[in-house]
């Protein structure tokens, strides 16, 4: 972005009068970067020719070789699109997390980074979304038994033979299902958290589905 004799950071981000939030999107006004409109346009295009799974694939295929002014917002527009075969299984919310986590997975397949992409990087954290290629294990680890040591004895009564399970040996692992509920307020998002942080710690494959 190059504007001839600026005088201040607002006055690099004012193009014809409006100041503009980021310089990105005073790079749009310009004209100098394209906005999300050419990609609305090529998925509106291939909105009836393609299944949700390959919707989805384009898609990732935005983000990882384009520069998506918005991901978020282009993504809740075509969402219906997006999410509707994962209906079959899941809630709408829950569907629309799936949909995020297999879309940012294809996307990092691609060698493009999810840290290019802050607000859709904040989103993915809070939905419980972790590259291992990035994240310390040995941090998230200690993190997930740090929580655990300030547990009361009745959250750990839950966590403790979780702990087993994700400690045993594949030789020894066996299939179960173990159910956890509470009243509102008693810490239930709380173990969820750090059962996460230490399933993978220990390299465990994990998907928060609340």
């Amino acid at each position: 972005m190059a504007v001839p004799g600026p005088t201040s950071f607002e006055n690099l981000r004012t193009v014809d009068g409006t100041l503009y939030d980021s310089n990105r999107e005073a790079c749009v006004a310009l004209g100098l970067v394209l906005n999300d409109k050419l990609y609305e346009d090529t998925l509106f295009e291939a909105l009836n020719h393609t299944s949700p799974n390959q919707f989805r694939y384009l898609f990732a295929r935005l983000l990882a070789h384009c520069d998506l002014g918005n991901p978020l917002e282009l993504f809740d527009q075509f969402e219906n699109h997006l999410i509707s075969d994962l209906l079959k299984k899941w809630q709408k919310d829950d569907a629309k997390k799936v949909a995020w986590r297999k879309i940012v997975k294809s996307m990092l397949n691609q060698d493009k980074q999810l840290s290019d992409y802050p607000q859709l990087e904040a989103y993915m954290q809070e939905i419980g979304f972790e590259n291992e290629d990035t994240v310390d294990l040995k941090v998230l680890l200690a993190e997930g038994m740090a929580d655990y040591a300030i547990m009361n004895k009745e959250q750990k009564a839950i966590v403790d033979p979780i702990i087993e399970k994700i400690k045993s040996t594949p030789q020894k692992l066996e299939k179960c299902c173990i159910f956890a509920d509470g009243p509102g307020g008693c810490g239930k998002s709380y173990v969820f958290n750090a059962l996460r942080k230490i399933a993978l710690g220990y390299g465990k494959k994990v998907m928060n589905m609340p």
